[in-house]
């Protein structure tokens, strides 16, 4: 009997709903800093996202929830889902280069939510 690792082929569909799960803990206040923590660089491209569309059509309310719903939510599905796909991509090479390439890519995303959320979190911590 052959012990193998085999071939992830619905793992985007998982992310999708994970990052759909960080979204709502996110909004809804569940855990603050963990969920900071999971949409962190999801935040920082929103932001930038709606700084560029509010440019091109000031009519769009700056109210929270449009901010939650039509740049959050979709960037944090975004997000997750390419990183499901990018994560499945490397799973499936063969050899070395796969375990290289995932420790690389886990290694580098950790990184950018753990910059995010240090920077983020600061937002909410005392200055004294």
């Amino acid at each position: 009997m052959k012990l193998s690792v085999g071939r992830f082929h619905h793992l985007v569909r998982y992310f999708v709903v994970f990052g759909i799960i960080s979204f709502t803990g996110y909004v809804m206040e569940w855990v603050e800093k963990l969920f900071l923590l999971l949409c962190g660089p999801s935040l920082f491209v929103a932001y930038q996202v709606k700084a560029f569309v509010t440019k091109y059509l000031p009519q769009i309310p700056n109210t929270p929830t449009t901010d939650h719903y039509a740049f959050l939510m979709p960037i944090v599905v975004i997000y997750y889902g390419v990183m499901g796909f990018l994560i499945k991509q490397l799973w499936n090479e063969k050899g070395l280069m796969r375990t290289v390439s995932l420790l690389c890519f886990v290694g580098f995303i950790g990184y950018i939510h753990l910059t995010t959320w240090k920077y983020l979190k600061a937002f909410w911590d005392a200055p004294f």
